[in-house]
């Protein structure tokens, strides 16, 4: 389920960052899909994507999440995916199939499987926890199918707040727009995390880094045995087996102020801010 929704992300879209504002959407019938509450899950909260980098906007108030997915972001490591035996069972399960023993044929092509394939990851989670927002009248959340650009917009205390997201693929980066009506109405702290293995760096005031370590292993779901140290499992060393990652925040503001908090930034009294998403892989190759 993960991978096939992350797959439409991929095929929407892609766009060319402007140099000051997000457009706005079209609000075409046909192309725009809307919702009067933030979504409930993971499963109905809205993509962005570029081919490569992916967002989930879950369009919630006071907290607001975004979770940030690459292309190559896998579990595992290089190793030989044949199995010598298969070409011993494929003609049993063809004599089966055309003898229209389906049950046999599926019970013998599973001698045919090599091991199972790694787990694709969730990259990361962007979390915006906002001062001062007590109401949400008007809520919409939406996605344009033209243009794939998101929005959120809602009003709190006479002021109107919009968020706006795309992920643009000449620039390789997801953008949010947030923008008030009223000046100064903008305060937020904006963190990063992952459920993999990361630590977190500041490069400058606005722009930090969090680094990612992947498991060499992560066994399937629907293995339910195993513990939980069996089923994820992590190299020893930092710089053993496992894919590396890294996810840069850069954010930027109209008025107000930037100061650093523990895992992220803090905007104060702010205009208008935008935020930068980045990230990459050490992925080089299935064979390296």
């Amino acid at each position: 389920m993960t991978f096939r929704i992350f797959l439409v992300v991929l095929f929407f879209s892609a766009h060319t960052l402007p140099t000051k504002n997000i457009a706005e959407p079209p609000n075409s019938y046909g192309t725009r899909m809307w919702y009067k509450k933030p979504s409930v899950n993971w499963n109905d909260a809205l993509p962005i994507g570029n081919g490569r980098l992916g967002a989930m906007i879950y369009g919630s108030i006071s907290e607001e999440r975004i979770s940030l997915n690459e292309q190559t972001l896998w579990s595992g490591m290089p190793v030989d995916g044949n199995n010598p035996q298969a070409k011993k069972y494929l003609p049993l399960v063809r004599k089966a199939a055309l003898e229209k023993n389906y049950k046999k044929a599926d019970s013998l092509s599973k001698f045919m499987q090599g091991p199972w394939t790694e787990s694709y990851l969730p990259m990361a989670d962007l979390f915006l926890k906002y001062k001062n927002i007590t109401d949400s009248s008007g809520y919409v959340r939406e996605l344009d199918l033209d243009s794939a650009i998101a929005k959120v917009s809602f009003g709190s205390d006479n002021n109107k707040f919009t968020r706006t997201f795309l992920s643009s693929f000449p620039d390789q980066v997801i953008a949010i727009q947030q923008t008030g009506n009223k000046k100064r109405s903008l305060t937020f702290e904006a963190k990063l995390t992952s459920k993999l293995r990361f630590t977190i760096r500041k490069i400058a005031g606005n722009h930090i880094v969090l680094k990612g370590k992947c498991p060499v292993h992560v066994a399937p779901p629907y293995i339910s045995k195993l513990s939980s140290d069996q089923a994820v499992r992590y190299s020893e060393s930092e710089n053993g087996e496992g894919m590396n990652f890294e996810v840069h925040l850069l954010l930027q503001t109209v008025g107000g102020t930037i100061s650093s908090v523990e895992q992220g930034i803090r905007v104060e009294n702010a205009d208008t801010a935008t935020i930068y998403i980045s990230a990459s892989t050490s992925y080089n190759g299935y064979d390296r």
